[in-house]
């Protein structure tokens, strides 16, 4: 056969070669939306089959994967994995160990809820200012003073409950005036259940005399019968210990 006359017999199959370019253009988002399905189903299957098992097991798996995250994302884990499913729902709203921490800056309504959910086990309460003074403007100063009210409202009915508590503030700040707030209102001045206190000072070398807002949680007049540990964290800076009964 000539190149002439080859070249005419495949050209008489260009138009179903056309065809099928059209078609595989066609096919692409349908294997695309194929594989996404697939792998939807295998999460679903996944979930589904985590949540065959006995309330109990599911329960401790959710406590280690907590205890498995960074310090900043356990709470999001806990309402994440709430919204996975309606077992997986019904058991996490039953597991209390996953709505233990509770900290300053959290949503006023994610506190209630993480408050009403942990019943009455021990809770991690965190208070740290994540900027300084300085570098708030005038109406994010007000608005925090606001929030460290309703953070204190929140909170105060349940300060027995508290078995760590973490402090990270700056002076004149809305943590240092909640802390205050805390102390001042505590029945018989005590933390009753904190066995784990830790506190980290910010960088006060340029004043190292100078007193720090969470000295207060270091004297003898605050009581803090069932400590075990405390854990400084100090540039520049070192408190004295007085403890009381």
């Amino acid at each position: 056969m000539k190149i002439g006359e080859l070249r005419k017999f495949l050209g008489e199959f260009e138009p179903a070669f056309d065809v099928l370019r059209s078609v595989h253009y066609q096919l692409d988002p349908i294997f695309t939306a194929w594989h996404e399905l697939e792998a939807d189903i295998k999460r679903l299957a996944s979930a589904q089959g985590l949540a065959s098992l006995p309330s109990e097991v599911l329960s401790n798996i959710f406590t280690l994967a907590r205890h498995a995250q960074d310090k900043n994302s356990k709470d999001t884990l806990s309402i994440s994995i709430s919204q996975v499913c309606r077992r997986f729902r019904t058991v996490a709203i039953d597991t209390p160990s996953l709505w233990r921490s509770i900290a300053f800056k959290m949503p006023k309504q994610m506190v209630l809820t993480f408050l009403q959910r942990s019943g009455v086990i021990g809770l991690h309460v965190t208070i740290s200012d994540f900027r300084s003074r300085l570098e708030r403007t005038s109406n994010e100063a007000e608005g925090d003073h606001d929030q460290a009210d309703e953070f204190f409202q929140a909170i105060h009915p349940h300060v027995d409950r508290i078995n760590r508590l973490d402090v990270n503030i700056v002076k004149r700040s809305s943590a240092c005036r909640l802390l205050a707030s805390l102390v001042q209102h505590l029945p018989e001045k005590r933390f009753p259940r904190v066995e784990d206190l830790r506190i980290n000072y910010p960088d006060t070398s340029h004043h190292p005399t100078s007193p720090c807002p969470a000295d207060v949680l270091l004297r003898s007049s605050l009581g803090l019968p069932s400590i075990r540990n405390i854990t400084i964290g100090s540039t520049g800076y070192i408190p004295s210990f007085r403890f009381g009964n």
